[in-house]
């Protein structure tokens, strides 16, 4: 129950807890916080030790994921690298090998050194990694060189679409900067002001929609800001009463419609972005992802008004960014051995035949070739 609720040792010296307990069962003494701390946790945490690394020996593949992070309520950073490998019964498996304590900057010599030192802690061959995903910042980069992994490194899919969001909607748009900031000055008023948020409360009972809050968004998560603009079209009605003759500004009609063709727009990106996110979801769904955004793009460019610019230089942006990405022959390989993709999502024949080639090649690299000789022997090459 500790390590399951990640509960505080201290939880068995709760009064509570020792109540529930003695009323379930007057007999048993529960132990002191030192017994699990010193004798039931270690002895736990040797057990799953061992049989975690029987399992990635066993692996004869396997892939990564690394990110680091600063914990919200000690402001303390913290980097982790986390496996995912296929069992002998074709079942996909993870798990979060180290979760190390971060002091200083987040260098890439320092990352570099983490990556190394955990994949040496664990006896992970280099021939044995078949790919690593990272964020695309230089940190990482340099991490990834440092360690030497660079021939397995690919950078993370939904990072890179948050770059290009950022890029050519959120920040180079001066049009689309103002209006978020109109609503981000709205909802900040409104979320520290309890009387105002009363006033809202009461427009949006008179007008029976959802007495919801309005969303702040966050700079680093452009989903937060499609969130933001979701939430206030819901609310548009109760929140252009609520501005009449108050001094706070209320978004124009304009900012409006672009706010309405921007979530019309979003949401696809976001939708798209869940479907990657699933725990179940592999690298086989990056060149179909690309190939649908791209698909979609080039329809609301000639479909969607008022944001024509926008879409083109979004459009042009996700292209150049994803490139690499739809000719990276272990995701080529990848889609084509997904029965849901197969060769459906390469546009060109030419991608359809250099797709091939990589499968071809990557066969002829595992599996040797039978020949005959003249006397009817087989021999393998």
């Amino acid at each position: 129950m500790i390590c399951y609720d990640l509960q505080p040792y201290s939880v068995v010296d709760d009064y509570g807890f020792r109540n529930l307990i003695n009323h379930l069962e007057p007999r048993y003494p529960i132990p002191k916080r030192k017994y699990f701390t010193e004798n039931i946790i270690p002895f736990m945490y040797e057990k799953l030790l061992a049989n975690l690394q029987a399992k990635l020996q066993n692996a004869a593949y396997i892939s990564f994921t690394s990110d680091g992070w600063t914990a919200n309520h000690n402001l303390h950073s913290f980097f982790s690298l986390t496996a995912h490998w296929i069992n002998e019964n074709f079942k996909p498996e993870q798990a979060v090998l180290q979760m190390s304590y971060f002091e200083g900057s987040h260098t890439g010599v320092k990352i570099g050194k983490f990556l190394t030192e955990s994949l040496n802690k664990w006896n992970i061959e280099k021939k044995r990694i078949q790919m690593i995903v990272t964020d695309n910042a230089a940190n990482m980069k340099l991490a990834i060189r440092e360690s030497g992994l660079e021939d397995s490194s690919l950078g993370c899919v939904l990072h890179t679409l948050q770059l290009c969001i950022q890029d050519k909607i959120l920040n180079e748009q001066r049009s689309v900067k103002d209006m978020l900031s109109v609503i981000r000055n709205l909802a900040t008023h409104l979320n520290h002001s309890s009387s105002s948020r009363d006033a809202l409360k009461n427009i949006q009972k008179e007008l029976n929609i959802p007495q919801h809050a309005l969303i702040q968004d966050v700079v680093t998560r452009w989903n937060s800001s499609y969130y933001k603009l979701k939430r206030i079209i819901e609310q548009k009605k109760a929140v252009v009463l609520f501005c009449i003759g108050k001094k706070h500004a209320c978004p124009t009609d304009n900012q409006w419609e672009l706010a309405e063709s921007l979530v019309l727009v979003l949401e696809q990106f976001e939708l798209a972005t869940k479907e990657m996110s699933f725990n179940e979801a592999s690298v086989s769904q990056v060149i179909p992802f690309i190939a649908s955004m791209e698909k979609y793009l080039n329809y609301t460019a000639e479909n969607v008004t008022g944001i024509k610019t926008i879409l083109s230089e979004v459009s042009n942006n996700f292209k150049e960014r994803f490139y690499n990405y739809k000719t990276e022959p272990k995701l080529m390989i990848a889609t084509m051995l997904d029965p849901r993709f197969k060769l459906k999502y390469f546009i060109t024949q030419e991608e359809k035949d250099k797709a091939k080639v990589e499968l071809y090649s990557c066969y002829d690299q595992f599996y040797p070739k039978l020949l005959m000789t003249d006397g009817g022997t087989y021999y393998l090459s």
